[in-house]
């Protein structure tokens, strides 16, 4: 609709200057439309930059991963600074008592307590002198057998840990997972917007091809069976181009919450560039993977966490035998200034055994789980050492493949597209039939898929070969498997 057509349907009840500006609205309203129909150009990195930031179920990952962090902080105050006030008042029939003081303790990672007591205690009699009573008192709690040393007294810190890095390394993974969803659904869609487009074509040029067709046959030069099959493709290409659509635009909807957005956002993708991966053989190609792949880094961890938990299962074997020593000043008296005088002290030195099974059942059960939990960790490193051979083979040959079948569907369809040129005109002038014109729209459509096929295809195997070797992504140093991990073979 051009201006002078809206101009018309407006005049009615306006004067020339309110009719101009109405237009102008309705002008600018039909070009947003259009422009919102059209969609919203983007290219493959823009697309993985929004999806990697605004996708929903990386933010739940990114949740579930702060909640593992606070966790640790938690169970790093075992090693804090603890300070708790106390008090306590009461009444007895022959008098009062008033109790105060405060607990300073600390607790290392060798199993060494130490606790700074200060406290009062007042008590007053109807029948009897007052009484008061002061003291500070320093006492040494150590761990000589079972809870001796950082194996046992950290673990709970390790543990925090090891969850926190094990959810920090599943979040970088569904960011490297969602890289991959996110181009091969780009893809998927640069696919269907060319077929829809080359669809569009072919019906043009089968349409044309039916009116000449049944032209011919009205002069006698074509046959009834040369329209029907004319008339056949021609519907097919119309069904053909409904699905194509009804398929773009559900395949619109889901890119568009992939990244982020909601279904009615319309993205158009545009051409990119197929990532050139520098030519490996498959040795260094599997080295490059032991030193980058993350979930190889979190089997070494398994191992490591498994490890740990044999040392401890037998530590917890031993007795639980501690050494306490104690000593107190105080000062007591019959008022507040004598107790405060602090001119007595007292000491003490012991030894004490937690009560335990002395037959060590579920200790012994325990260090034979743990055995068992480490023969399943070394296992299932094993497993995935040959898994990510065999990955990485298979990610070579397949990206080797699909760069070398590319330039050979890109010039199979140049090929079809002359030959189907070379039909068409043939026919128009007379000196080719209406079989070599359809079968050569047919060898031109099966060519045009399996060019946008082969494209496709060299573009995600490039992507998967990165994933396959853990460089898709920069992730940090830290989740990536340590060189003394792998030389030890944990």
């Amino acid at each position: 609709m051009n201006l002078s057509q809206v101009v018309c349907v407006c005049k009615s009840g306006y004067d020339e200057r309110s009719m101009k500006l109405r237009c102008l609205f309705i002008l600018f309203v039909l070009q947003a439309a259009v422009s919102a129909l059209a969609g919203q150009e983007i290219d493959l990195e823009a697309a993985i930059d929004m999806a990697l930031r605004q996708n929903r179920s990386l933010k739940l990952a990114a949740i579930t991963l702060e909640s593992r962090e606070i966790a640790l902080e938690n169970t790093r105050t075992a090693f804090a600074m603890n300070i708790q006030p106390s008090g306590e008042w009461s009444r007895t029939g022959d008098g009062d008592r008033l109790g105060y003081g405060v607990n300073a303790s600390r607790k290392n990672t060798w199993g060494t307590l130490a606790e700074l007591d200060g406290t009062g205690e007042a008590r007053s009699y109807d029948t009897a002198a007052d009484y008061h009573r002061n003291g500070v008192r320093v006492r040494l709690t150590q761990s000589l057998l079972q809870q001796f040393g950082p194996l046992i007294n950290r673990e709970p810190v390790t543990a925090a840990e090891s969850r926190m890095m094990a959810a920090w390394r599943e979040l970088e993974l569904r960011k490297v997972d969602m890289v991959i969803r996110v181009v091969e659904m780009y893809e998927e869609l640069f696919l269907f917007e060319k077929q829809v487009a080359f669809n569009e074509q072919a019906l043009v040029r089968l349409e044309k091809l039916l009116r000449l067709t049944q032209g011919r046959e009205r002069q006698g030069r074509a046959s009834r069976v040369d329209v029907l099959r004319v008339d056949l493709q021609y519907g097919e290409a119309q069904s053909r181009l409904n699905q194509s659509r009804e398929r773009l635009a559900s395949l619109r909807a889901e890119f568009a919450d992939l990244l982020g957005f909601g279904p009615d956002q319309v993205f158009v993708p545009l051409s990119a560039d197929i990532p050139e991966v520098d030519e490996l053989e498959a040795d260094s190609a599997f080295a490059v993977a032991m030193y980058n792949r993350l979930d190889f880094a979190q089997v070494m961890q398994d191992c490591e966490d498994a490890a740990r938990g044999v040392a401890i299962a037998r530590k917890n074997l031993l007795p639980d035998l501690k050494a306490i020593a104690s000593f107190e000043r105080f000062g007591e008296g019959d008022n507040f200034s004598e107790s405060r005088s602090l001119d007595k002290d007292a000491w003490f030195v012991g030894f004490t055994v937690a009560p335990a099974d002395i037959l060590r059942r579920n200790e012994r059960a325990a260090l034979r789980q743990a055995v068992l939990n480490e023969a399943t960790a070394q296992e299932t490193k094993v497993i995935l050492n040959f898994a990510l051979q065999r990955q990485v083979q298979q990610a070579i040959a397949a990206y080797e493949r699909a760069r070398a079948d590319m330039p050979l569907a890109e010039r199979n369809y140049r090929l079809a597209e002359s030959r189907a040129v070379l039909a068409r005109r043939l026919f128009e002038m007379g000196k080719g039939d209406n079989f070599s014109v359809t079968d050569a729209e047919d060898g031109l459509l099966q060519a045009q898929n399996r060019m946008l096929a082969a494209q496709s295809d060299a573009m995600i195997t490039s992507y998967r070969l990165l994933r396959t070797l853990g460089v898709l992504l920069e992730c940090p140093e830290i989740l990536k498997p340590r060189a003394e991990m792998i030389s030890k073979g944990l």
